[in-house]
């Protein structure tokens, strides 16, 4: 897989190589690199979910990564706030429903690669 560096290179490569033969036309394409540009930091972002966002998860019937657990849960239930917050998540390995207290660190849209 390619990091997000060799990504941003490539495209900044095809860019450059396009703009050497095109001239003033690569001008008219600008917004498509940079489209391209968000793409690759969307890609490889992946902030801890707040709160509301795992409720959001939750009502989408979108699994999110534990990083407790180490495993992809389905969120069945978000009760509090940032400060008390409670979710309830099934894990499908164990086909088990938990309640655990919510922390600002331990739901991600994808795996955490450490």
């Amino acid at each position: 897989m390619l990091t997000k560096e060799e990504c941003r290179e490539s495209l900044s490569d095809l860019y450059n190589v396009l703009c050497s033969r095109l001239n003033e036309e690569m001008q008219d394409y600008r917004q498509d690199f940079d489209r391209l540009g968000e793409l690759i930091e969307e890609h490889f972002s992946n902030p801890p979910l707040s709160l509301n966002e795992v409720r959001q998860f939750w009502h989408e019937g979108i699994p999110v990564w534990d990083t407790e657990l180490e495993e992809y849960v389905q969120i069945n239930d978000v009760i509090g706030n940032e400060e008390n917050g409670l979710v309830s998540v099934e894990q499908f390995f164990f086909e088990s429903i938990s309640v655990y207290q919510y922390h600002s660190k331990r739901f991600y849209r994808k795996e955490v690669q450490e």
